[in-house]
């Protein structure tokens, strides 16, 4: 037909109204759709005109439907007429305070319309979205729904108990978020449940889990731990738990949960990231922020990682082995806000598709030029350090691709300008001592900061850049002392530049190191915290940690494998630093059957720390002096009298020596005599009156220093 030419009244009329099976078709097809609703009831048609007019009339209405009805609008009625031939029933945002009976009884013939097809109706709902309303409790009868219903959505209500969702057998989606939970039953027997939601409630711990899950959002609660519900999800993808209080993940985490590609544990309170991380063969984002990570965490080999964010954290520098483990796959790392002073610039080898760099708010004062290399760098964060080259912070402002040049254009000036004369050696490298024992000083490993060389940081990204503590570490005995002394003006001999450890070198704990090391001594810094790393210093027998600022010991202490553990001279109290060692549900365990000796002086002890110490039956040496205690045993309790005068010495039968001079005591109780082997008590510099008499009788005593 000519463009121009128009239709007779007959053709339009014969396009324009369908045939009798069309309309059949059109109005089954309507009860299915979303935006279905009754055919409009009228006078029958009676002639090709009017079944065109009739056939708009539909058309119309059917459009109205759709855009009033689709998704979540439309009537509470055309809601429920919809879900008994689709299968879906939207209620959000409907002010509900409970649970209407019409959602359990939707099928009940007396719901029905007349124009009903009630015979091609759906034989259950298998969707039912109650989000964003107001109710608080789910009734019993929703079990009745249990065959069929296999989402079920109750975002943003005020939940405070939820029951019966343990029935629903068939749940393969559930959301429970933005709620008032403080529990959620046990849904291990929701055998095909893929996808569970229970972010922004109350939880202090999970409910039973099914090993069919697949993606995990437990975000925004009370958590304190991810413990032993994860043992069976082996399907796991998606693990959500940021902005919790966690401390703690289970060690064998990644062993369990082997599948799991996206980590969110942000906002949380974690030292450590567990090891078995290291089995994540997939893993694609790692985020950490805003915890309390002291070492970089370890991660897998060859997954595709593409985002790494470490950002808020306690983190002094970056391992470049571990991070060289994901360079090429590597999209983001934020590793923002923590205490780098120094970026390495063979750290960046590899990191071909890296977009997204973030090392803002920390120590830096130079930013390597190997940035310049990065060819996929998009943007680049360097805000809130100390960075003092003005033309770099003039290119960046400019745009990213002109910082990246200005640093590549920097390269041949470093190479030359760091050149030692005569192709000597940095004498101010470490002095090495005998093989069998090592000191390291913070400052020697890279020498004072005038003298301290860059040896082309931004181009050569080879092997030989390797820790520059690695070596040093992988000896027996490892002496780290204390930082140098400052001069008449608080001038310190390295040029100014601070040698003080805020926290354990990571390069400690590296393979090699753990497998040789067998003492370690760090004296004299400001170290506040023990990792839970330690317990991978397999062979380390002696550990002193004297005169820095440890507050509290971790529980992973307990599995080393430790003779002697000094600690004097740190801020150990009574409230808070032992609390871990109370719980009775710990297995025995190495420390326990390996010290000797013991060493707490120069704390802040008031009371003894009996659950710590009446664990260690083995012990020969103990020394508590320094410290501000009153009296031998915690009175203050409601042990009885005898058992206060069994608590704890009864369970040291091999204890030599005692030393708790420079105290408060007033008085030597006659427990001690029950001490079998007990040759040396110092008591010195108490206020102490008198002593009694039978302790010159105890057999194989050698003295008593008291004053």
């Amino acid at each position: 037909m000519p463009a121009d030419s128009q239709p007779t009244l007959k053709e339009h009329d014969q396009r324009a109204a369908p045939t009798q099976a069309q309309r059949n078709q059109h109005q089954r097809s309507s009860l299915y759709s979303d935006a279905s609703k009754s055919v409009p009831r009228g006078i029958p048609p009676k002639g090709p005109g009017q079944r065109g007019a009739r056939s708009k009339a539909f058309m119309a209405s059917a459009k109205a439907v759709a855009s009033d009805s689709l998704g979540q609008g439309g009537s509470d009625e055309e809601a429920y007429f919809k879900a008994r031939f689709n299968g879906v029933l939207y209620l959000s945002n409907r002010n509900l305070n409970a649970v209407p009976d019409q959602v359990i009884t939707i099928f009940d013939p007396k719901w029905r319309r007349p124009e009903e097809r009630w015979w091609e109706q759906v034989p259950a709902v298998q969707k039912l979205d109650l989000s964003h309303n107001h109710i608080v409790s789910l009734p019993p009868e929703l079990a009745s729904m249990a065959v069929g219903l296999e989402t079920l959505l109750l975002k943003g209500n005020q939940l405070r108990d939820c029951a019966p969702v343990a029935l629903l057998r068939q749940l393969r989606f559930l959301n429970l978020s933005n709620n008032q939970l403080q529990m959620v039953p046990d849904l291990s027997g929701i055998i095909d449940l893929m996808h569970l939601d229970v972010s922004s409630n109350n939880l202090d711990q999970l409910p039973g889990l099914p090993g069919s899950l697949v993606r995990l959002d437990c975000g925004q609660n009370k958590l304190r731990s991810l413990g032993t519900e994860f043992q069976n999800l082996s399907h796991l993808r998606e693990l959500h738990a940021s902005n919790n209080r966690l401390s703690n993940a289970a060690a064998a985490l990644g062993h369990w949960c082997q599948d799991l590609q996206i980590v969110d544990v942000s906002n949380n309170e974690l030292e450590d990231l567990p090891e078995s991380i290291v089995e994540l063969q997939d893993l694609q984002l790692l985020d950490a922020r805003g915890n309390q990570l002291c070492i970089f965490p370890l991660l897998p080999d060859r997954s595709p990682l593409k985002e790494l964010r470490l950002s808020g954290n306690e983190l002094p520098e970056v391992d470049d082995r571990e991070l060289g483990k994901v360079a090429s796959t590597l999209v983001i790392f934020d590793i923002a806000t923590n205490f780098l002073e120094d970026l390495p610039g063979h750290i960046f080898r590899g990191m071909n598709a890296l977009q997204h760099l973030d090392v803002s708010n920390n120590r830096i004062s130079e930013l390597p030029s190997s940035i310049g290399l990065l060819k996929s760098l998009r943007s680049l964060k360097i805000d809130g350090n100390m960075i003092r080259d003005g033309r770099l912070r003039e290119a960046l402002e400019a745009g990213v691709q002109q910082a990246k040049d200005y640093l590549v254009s920097r390269i041949p000036a470093q190479q030359n300008h760091h050149q030692i004369p005569g192709g000597g050696e940095n004498n101010s490298q470490l002095q090495v001592a005998p093989r069998e024992m090592q000191y390291y000083h913070p400052s020697h490993a890279e020498g004072p900061a005038s003298q301290r060389p860059e040896a082309a940081p931004s181009t050569d990204f080879g092997p030989e850049h390797t820790h520059p503590e690695a070596e040093v570490y992988c000896q027996k005995i490892v002496v780290i002392p204390a930082p140098e002394p400052s001069n008449f003006l608080g001038q310190r001999n390295n040029g100014g530049q601070s040698d003080v450890l805020k926290t354990m070198p990571s390069a400690l704990f590296l393979p090699r190191t753990c497998a040789t090391l067998e003492q370690l001594s760090i004296s004299k810094h400001s170290i506040k915290t023990l990792p839970p790393q330690l317990s991978r210093l397999s062979s380390l027998r002696v550990l002193k940690i004297d005169s820095n600022k440890i507050k509290a010991l971790p529980i992973e202490i307990l599995l080393m494998h430790l003779t002697s553990l000094e600690l004097q001279g740190n801020a150990l109290g009574t409230d808070g630093a032992f609390d871990a060692f109370g719980d009775r549900s710990i297995p025995p365990n190495p420390l326990e059957r390996s010290l000797e000796t013991l060493d707490l002086g120069g704390n802040r002890l008031s009371t003894l720390p009996v659950d710590f110490l009446k664990r260690f039956s083995k012990l020969k040496v103990l020394r508590l002096g320094h410290n501000k205690l009153e009296r031998f045993l915690d009175l203050r309790n409601n042990q009885t009298s005898g058992e206060r005068e069994d608590s704890p010495w009864c369970f040291f039968p091999n204890l030599l020596t005692l030393d708790v001079g420079d105290n408060d005591l007033r008085r030597v109780p006659k427990v001690i005599l029950r001490l079998p082997k007990l040759q040396h008590l110092n008591i010195q510099n108490n206020m102490i009156r008198d002593l009694p008499n039978e302790l010159g009788m105890t057999a194989g005593y050698a003295g008593t220093h008291y004053q």
